[in-house]
Order: C-alpha cells, then sequence, then structure tokens
C-alpha cells in the first residue's frame, strides 16, 4: 500500500513537473512519463502478470484522460512522428471519433471500439499513455481476451478483469496525487474521454492555450 509519506512525496514531484509544464507545454509530456514510472515499478514488484508486448485487448475500452494526459499525447504525435505517421495517426482519431460522438457512455462501456493510437497491435504512444491504461492490467490473457469478445461484460464479478491489489493501489495513487495538484491550482481536473478528447485538440489545438491558463479545457 502507498504510505502517507509516499503520496506526499508524489504530491510534490508531480507539482514540480505541473508548474514546469504550464510554463513550457512541451512538459506535459514529463507529468506523464513520471505517472507511468512509478506504476511500472509497482507493476514489476508484483511480479509476473497476463499482459505482454503486442497485446491489444483492452485497447478497445473506453478510456479517460485528464487534460495534460491528451496534451502530452498530441505533442508526443505532432513532434515525435514523421508527418506522414502523424496525419495517418490523426486521420484515425477523427474517424474513430465519428464512430463514439453519438454514443452514450453507457453505450461505449460496452462497445468495442479499437483505439486510434494502435500501430500493428501497438500502442504508438506508450511512453506517455495516461494514467488509465498504464494501470490497467491483468491476471491472466485468456480472461482479457474473453472480455473483449464479450464488451457487454462489465465486473469482476460477472468474468471481466483480475486486478494485482498492489497496482491498483498505485494506479489509485497517482490518479489521486495529480487530482490533488490539479486542484490545488484550481485547474480542470476533468478527466475527459480519450478519442472525444484528441479530436477536440486536433480539430483546434488553441484548446491546449485554455489549460496553459487555467480554463476548462473542453465545454
Amino acid at each position: 500500500m502507498v504510505t502517507e509519506d509516499e503520496f506526499y512525496q508524489y504530491c510534490q514531484e508531480l507539482n514540480s513537473h505541473y508548474l514546469g509544464a504550464k510554463k513550457d507545454i512541451s512538459k506535459a509530456k514529463a507529468i506523464s512519463k513520471y505517472q507511468i514510472q512509478k506504476i511500472e515499478v509497482a507493476i514489476e514488484k508484483a511480479g509476473e502478470i497476463g499482459c505482454s508486448n503486442g497485446c491489444s485487448h483492452c485497447c478497445q475500452l473506453r478510456v479517460v484522460a485528464f487534460p495534460h494526459e491528451l496534451i502530452a499525447i498530441y505533442l508526443h504525435i505532432k513532434f515525435s512522428f514523421t508527418k506522414a505517421r502523424s496525419d495517418a495517426a490523426i486521420a484515425r482519431v477523427k474517424s474513430q471519433f465519428a464512430k463514439i460522438k453519438d454514443m452514450s457512455m453507457e453505450q461505449h462501456f460496452v462497445t468495442n471500439v479499437e483505439c486510434p493510437l494502435l500501430e500493428n497491435g501497438r500502442c504508438s504512444v506508450y511512453e506517455v499513455r495516461p494514467i488509465a491504461c498504464a494501470g490497467y492490467h491483468s491476471v491472466t490473457e485468456e480472461r482479457c481476451r474473453y472480455s473483449n469478445e464479450h464488451p457487454e461484460i462489465v465486473g469482476t464479478e460477472t468474468g471481466g478483469i483480475p486486478m494485482v491489489l498492489e497496482i491498483q493501489d498505485s494506479s489509485g495513487a497517482q490518479v489521486g496525487a495529480i487530482s490533488q495538484v490539479i486542484n490545488a491550482h484550481n485547474d480542470d481536473v476533468t478527466q475527459y474521454e480519450l478519442i472525444r478528447g484528441l479530436n477536440a485538440i486536433a480539430v483546434d489545438p488553441s484548446v491546449n492555450q485554455k489549460w496553459m491558463r487555467g480554463r476548462k479545457f473542453l465545454k
């Protein structure tokens, strides 16, 4: 379990990265990388899990992300990819947004929609993926595959995904710490649906400046 002292340290370090990104938006990626690093340490300590390189069963699920995470992903696409690869990724975002834009949250939860950030079955933004993705895992690949084949199933009680408590605890601590940091700055703490958020930035990149000024990221 994450101790009170560890949580306080998370908040301090995240706040330092957050303030840096507020002055230089390109540093938004550093926040995501810090969050992911802490969760990956917990995964390593937990030992072997069912997830493996190239496994993408969970990349059909509805995902949410904080504004800084959306910005980090967008910047990674725009400045770490070639232009052709970046254009292709943005085109996939817009295509997948067209599929979900009229779905309710409940409909999206029980409908498989492939993440537009997948390339040949692998995450193209792995190093800056959201907390929601970094902390998601399964004890067995078989249960993930079954859940993917039956998206109407939600929750471990009905045959969903078995997880490791320590990894969930670490992921929850990161969500709690960044939420506390964001609230301390009176910024937008909303976690937006990933595809919808990325599409909004792709259509109008100036929304990133709203985050810089502490305004509501998306309507």
